[in-house]
């Protein structure tokens, strides 16, 4: 799981002088009113720049039981910034990228399967199941939306044989009054994603984030949406190192900051 050890950050901009940086600061304009709109439970609009400076805390997840010993307990910290799709290779070679990348990183096809019951029981109580196939491997993830702390979120993963889900690795992360249902309502396929996504690592001296650049569809019976997003994840270090990957990109171009998940 991880932790951050940064608290809230809301830094006032400080100019070479020492002196504060003017009121008028964009990147300080731009990233306030994204806050604002995460506190106040909007989706943000699309705008140049602006990125939330909210260091999120988390819930304890439940703890894993020996059934769920396959199961890998973990957490994220994440933010996605939507782009035009015309402009991926733009963002992946802006300066941040270019200078603190570790190299070049790794190019997979991702295709993943979202499960739910017909009544949309674990949508409906912000959780989410999926189980992705990378190359010949297939991981099924359990995933849990905490509202107070709209960039942090519990994920737990689990080895599988297909990209069928095995409900009783899942059950040890699913809360006690929902688990009844899912036995009594079987899960079905609900929506695929079909995803190439370039990650590379970027080491900063407040932390890591992995910059994964995801090009690809969403596709549910007939009907279909194009994916065009930068993922940014905190490996390690301050929480405070996704704002400052994220400013910095928004400086190559127009950005749809969201916490909004694929489900």
């Amino acid at each position: 799981m991880l932790k951050s050890d940064a608290t809230p950050v809301r830094k006032t901009p400080v100019a070479p002088d020492g002196n504060p940086a003017p009121k008028d600061n964009k990147r300080t304009q731009v990233a306030a009113g994204f806050l604002r709109q995460i506190e106040d439970g909007a989706e943000p609009a699309n705008v140049e720049g602006a990125v939330s400076d909210q260091t999120p805390s988390q819930d304890a997840p439940p703890a894993p039981t020996q059934s769920s010993a396959a199961a890998r307990p973990a957490g994220e910290i994440e933010l996605k910034l939507i782009v035009d799709a015309d402009r991926m290779a733009h963002f992946n070679a802006a300066p941040v990228i270019a200078a603190h990348a570790r190299n070049k990183g790794s190019r997979k096809h991702l295709k993943s399967v979202y499960y739910d019951t017909p009544e949309r029981a674990l949508r409906r109580n912000g959780l989410s199941l999926r189980v992705r196939q990378s190359g010949t491997r297939f991981v099924q993830t359990v995933k849990t939306e905490a509202l107070e702390d709209p960039l942090r979120r519990g994920e737990w993963e689990a080895s599988v044989p297909s990209l069928a889900p095995d409900l009783a690795l899942a059950m040890p992360f699913i809360p006690e009054k929902l688990r009844s249902s899912l036995e009594a309502h079987p899960l079905e396929a609900i929506f695929t994603a079909d995803v190439h996504r370039h990650a590379r690592m970027i080491d900063l001296p407040t932390g890591t984030v992995e910059v994964a650049f995801d090009q690809g569809e969403l596709t549910a019976g007939d009907r279909s949406l194009p994916v065009s997003e930068i993922e940014l994840e905190l490996k390690s270090g301050s929480a405070s190192t996704i704002y400052e990957v994220a400013l910095l990109l928004a400086e190559q171009g127009a950005v749809k900051p969201s916490i909004r998940t694929k489900s």
